[in-house]
């Protein structure tokens, strides 16, 4: 039996829809990296983590505002001995001293990693802040613009990874801090704070500016790219309006791992002697004192450095999380 042209058009056409469900309704690229975000346990303790110390990194000088937490009272009924000391088991730990107190000046150690915390945490975003603002402008440009600009660029990045870092930022900080305060910033730790952060950020941008001109010349010849050309576009919104919305992933898990990297990096600048000073808190300082009595008083010790570790450990586990849920070549979804 033959069908006509007209009995065959009038034949049902079979549906791929599941009635019973109805439509399925499509997700963003940003719902799909929050799933996989959602279904990542490790990355999410990690950002339970983040949100705690950020909490405490907010809260820490309202609370020494209020009284709550002292960090500068000193407590010499709480030391004794030749080596002043504290009394009373794991260095002093009481209900009015939970981490116990500081060796020589009895300063409680609680009040003082709470608020090392809030002005780590400070300079760490600051210059995070700089070293992506500057990575993503020089890159754009790179990779946008490409021929003199790009090489230009490129070579500045060449000369700064070049830079002797560490031993030239020893040796100029008393030159710079000092230029700093004939600025008008505060001589001491306000203009030693302002010379880290300076530092840190800019050092830190040449990495990301090659990250961020890499994606650019990719997108550029990208269909989208090509058509705003076309109806004249101007540079700048093609760049701000085209380039940038496609660049935060990139920009989101860069700033998540370099974020804990500041973090270590001040209390390494502190260890070495150019970091900021006491009676001012940072979980550099503190950790540095500590190296003093890490057999004397093993509390001291561990208490800030226990702290640094696990800032910075939930940052890097964060940051990780979000880099594979933000890659859709990513197979280490959900944690495995």
């Amino acid at each position: 039996m033959t069908l006509s042209a007209g009995e065959f058009a009038a034949e049902p056409v079979p549906t791929m829809v599941d009635e019973a469900q109805g439509p399925v309704a499509g997700r963003s690229p940003w719902q799909i990296a929050r799933a996989r975000l959602r279904a990542n346990r490790v990355a999410m303790i990690a950002l339970f983590m983040i949100i705690f110390f950020v909490v405490i990194a907010i809260a820490a000088p309202i609370l020494q505002a209020l009284g709550v937490i002292d960090t500068t009272t000193l407590h010499p009924e709480l030391v004794q001995g030749p080596g002043a000391m504290p009394t009373g088991s794991f260095g002093g730990i009481s209900i009015h001293h939970p981490l116990g107190v500081e060796p020589q000046t009895g300063r409680d150690l609680f009040s003082r990693i709470l608020l090392g915390i809030t002005l780590d945490t400070a300079i760490a975003v600051a210059a995070t802040i700089i070293s992506v603002g500057l990575g993503v402008v020089l890159g754009l440009v790179a990779g946008f613009y490409r021929g003199a600009a790009d090489w230009s660029i490129g070579r500045l990045i060449d000369l700064i990874l070049a830079f002797p870092q560490l031993l030239m930022l020893i040796a100029l900080s008393p030159v710079l801090v000092q230029r700093i305060t004939d600025t008008g910033v505060p001589q001491g730790n306000p203009s030693k704070i302002t010379y880290i952060i300076a530092v840190l950020g800019f050092f830190g941008w040449p990495y990301f500016a090659r990250i961020i001109r890499a994606q650019v010349l990719s997108l550029r010849e990208r269909e989208f790219v090509e058509a705003a050309e076309m109806l004249g576009a101007r540079r700048s919104r093609i760049n701000f309006k085209e380039l940038l919305p496609n660049l935060w992933a990139p920009i989101l898990v860069y700033s998540s791992i370099v974020l804990p990297t500041y973090v270590s990096a001040e209390a390494a600048m502190s260890f070495l002697g150019v970091g900021i000073v006491p009676p001012t808190p940072t979980l550099g300082n503190l950790l540095q004192d500590s190296v003093n009595y890490a057999t004397a008083d093993p509390t001291y010790f561990l208490a800030p450095g226990l702290t640094l570790f696990i800032v910075v450990l939930a940052f890097n586990l964060f940051g990780d999380g979000l880099r594979d849920a933000l890659d859709p070549r990513s197979d280490r979804a959900g944690g495995k």
